[in-house]
């Protein structure tokens, strides 16, 4: 959000307040990082939760099958969200909604099995999508006026 953020207000020519918003939520991270590796060490690691573009998606998307019912209903909902963003990116109507958007794609592109391979873990980590994806249409048939 902080990224997506920082990047509508840097375009807007608002430097200050996208330094802001990064250093705003980065410091906090940090932070945090920096205690867990010092008491625990890895502080903050991917540990194998990003993988080649879509390689992720594809390699889960092998398995869905035998997951069971619930499971790949989250999958589908996770990819639908997943499609909905890329077409509000598409679009690239209302520019606050594209630049909360892109930075969460990015993530789900390069996410790995770890993420993909239960629709619970994807549809909880990807459920911005969903939502800016419905925002993002929503404001283009506003625009259009079929709202």
């Amino acid at each position: 959000m902080a990224l997506g953020l920082a990047g509508w207000e840097w375009f807007r020519s608002n430097r200050r307040r996208a330094v802001v918003a990064v250093v705003g939520a980065a410091t906090p991270l940090v932070i945090w990082s920096s205690w867990l590796t010092a008491t625990m060490g890895e502080g903050l690691t991917p540990r194998g939760n990003f993988s080649l573009p879509v390689v992720g998606i594809i390699r889960s998307a092998m398995g869905w099958a035998d997951t069971g019912t619930k499971d790949l209903v989250f999958s589908v909902i996770a990819l639908t969200g997943l499609g909905l963003a890329l077409l509000v990116l598409a679009m690239k109507r209302h520019q606050l909604v594209f630049w909360l958007t892109w930075p969460w794609v990015a993530v789900a592109v390069v996410s790995s099995t770890w993420v993909w391979d239960l629709g619970n873990n994807s549809l909880r980590v990807f459920a911005p999508l969903i939502v800016f994806g419905l925002l993002g249409i929503a404001a283009a048939l506003r625009e259009t006026g079929r709202a």
